[in-house]
């Protein structure tokens, strides 16, 4: 079943389009470029916490929203992810703390056509989207750079998201790609993981800075 998700992950680099309609309560805007924003937004609903995602496009270049739901917004919820609310899973502790150099770019896509099939996959549940925000994120205080700094030096923006695989059992199992936000554009990068289990990262809390030592 994981090979299956993985060639379903690879796919959405060439396919598919639906959108799923909720009403948020919370939000908080983590991007936004003149023709293109993204939201990550929480609610609690009897109980249980929602995550739901939205993409705004601008008018006047509205492609992508038009392609995914054929309107100006587009809203999908994410998919039901075990283990990730608090600070049991190994997977999501290593995205959140230690992304570089647990995982290293593979391929950068910056073809816009390419990327827009990309989105369009991501943004229909197809993997778990994980921002600077997320309410996945208890590794982190407050005013910790958190996701900022490896996104930055995976595509070029500290605005952006990670796209994480989830297994048959709805865990997380890998990071697969990082998506940023940039002054030139939607620009992704596919992820694969590292074996160089000698080596950590570490992140100054106060300046953001990411460094990799050897680890004896």
């Amino acid at each position: 079943m994981i090979k299956a998700l993985t060639f379903l992950m690879l796919s959405v680099f060439s396919s598919l389009a639906v959108a799923a309609k909720a009403t948020p309560k919370h939000a908080r805007v983590f991007a936004a470029l003149p023709a293109l924003s993204f939201e990550q937004l929480g609610s609690e609903r009897t109980g249980r916490i929602e995550i739901l995602n939205r993409v705004t496009c601008d008018p006047r270049d509205a492609g992508l929203c038009l392609e995914m739901c054929s309107a100006l917004a587009c809203e999908w919820t994410e998919p039901s992810c075990r283990d990730c609310f608090g600070t049991g899973s190994v997977v999501m502790r290593s995205i959140f703390t230690e992304l570089l150099p647990t995982y290293a770019a593979s391929r950068t896509i910056t073809n816009q056509d390419e990327i827009r099939s990309l989105m369009i996959g991501l943004f229909t549940g197809m993997m778990l989207v994980v921002s600077p925000a997320s309410p996945y994120d208890f590794f982190n205080a407050s005013e910790s750079p958190g996701l900022r700094p490896f996104l930055t030096e995976l595509c070029g923006s500290e605005n952006g998201f990670i796209g994480v695989l989830l297994d048959e059992d709805a865990r997380p199992t890998s990071a697969a790609v990082a998506v940023c936000f940039t002054s030139r554009g939607l620009i992704a990068t596919q992820l694969k993981q590292n074996r160089q289990e000698n080596r950590k990262t570490r992140i100054n809390n106060l300046t953001g800075e990411t460094h990799v030592e050897i680890v004896p």
